[in-house]
């Protein structure tokens, strides 16, 4: 019971920073996609159309949540978060670009919808996974 107990709680500081960090992105959403629409459209055909759930800011931010909760230390947290952000946008610029040159329903819809989620537990397990085996030897 204790574990289930540790996983909720984790849940809900991550949720919780998320949310915060939503909302102080909020007023920036505008900038930040058009600048990602702008940036790609310098090396992709236009084809394509940046949405805000397209920019892979809030992966960025539940990543970065996730880490914050999960992690001691402000400077760990920051170079886990750095590296992260990096992973998670390299796999979103990679997605728009082949869905740029090969437009499909299907991969839009559920490969890169459930790959961008693995990706983000993938990142997160890598970046953390020395603590919890840690935890777990314990």
């Amino acid at each position: 019971m204790d574990r289930v107990r540790a996983a909720l709680l984790f849940l809900t500081e991550v949720l919780t920073i998320f949310l915060a960090m939503e909302v102080a992105t909020l007023p920036l959403r505008p900038l930040i996609q058009s600048a990602m629409q702008n940036a790609l459209y310098a090396v992709l055909p236009h084809n394509f159309r940046i949405d805000w759930a397209c920019t892979g800011v809030d992966e960025v931010l539940l990543l970065s949540a996730a880490i914050i909760a999960a992690t001691d230390g402000w400077r760990k947290r920051a170079k886990r978060i750095i590296v992260g952000a990096l992973l998670v946008e390299l796999y979103n610029i990679i997605r728009i670009a082949v869905l740029s040159l090969y437009p499909s329903e299907v991969l839009h819809e559920i490969l890169f919808r459930w790959g961008g989620l693995i990706v983000i537990l993938a990142v997160f397990y890598l970046l953390t996974c020395k603590e919890y085996k840690q935890l777990s030897d314990n």
